[in-house]
């Protein structure tokens, strides 16, 4: 689970600070770590990504980017002063090599980012308690035909990891 959390937060940290990907993320729900990283996939680069294909209206996005606002400040809140210092200056170094991230995209450089603040295991669960409270949010968020053509990505990009995975 530690691994799972790990990559997830730090995710919702590093890329926060950027226009919302419309992350939604819940630990009881790997898929949705995916859909994390095709959002902000798409975002580094620019655009919407695959959360374009939702349609979502400007109060959506409007909706979707007070719901990330909130479960960061959340997410730092959790954090010690330290981890959070640390977490900054990794958000700067990582800035600094957008166009080497982008080229190694979806490799699970996060991982080491996440291990290197040493959350207790208190901080995992409140961490994972607040992710869940905003995937909630953000799906409520969505309409009954977002939230199907969203699990339709999900399941895409789930059959996409894994060939990846496999890949390597």
């Amino acid at each position: 689970m530690k691994i799972k959390l790990m990559p997830m937060l730090a995710g919702v940290l590093v890329l926060g600070a950027v226009a919302a990907p419309f992350a939604v993320n819940a630990q009881a729900n790997p898929s949705a770590q995916r859909l994390l990283a095709q959002a902000q996939q798409g975002q580094r680069q620019g655009k919407e990504g695959k959360w374009a294909k939702l349609n979502l209206s400007d109060a959506q996005k409007q909706q979707m980017r007070q719901i990330k606002q909130e479960t960061r400040a959340q997410i730092e809140a959790v954090l010690t002063p330290e981890q959070r210092a640390q977490m900054e200056t990794m958000k700067q170094n990582r800035q600094g090599q957008n166009g080497q991230r982008q080229a190694r995209q979806g490799q699970g450089r996060r991982g080491g980012m996440m291990a290197s603040l040493n959350l207790t295991s208190e901080q995992q669960a409140r961490i994972k308690e607040i992710m869940e409270t905003q995937k909630s949010r953000m799906s409520q968020v969505l309409t009954p035909e977002q939230r199907q053509q969203m699990e339709q990505m999900r399941s895409q990009w789930q059959q996409q990891r894994q060939q990846r995975q496999q890949g390597n």
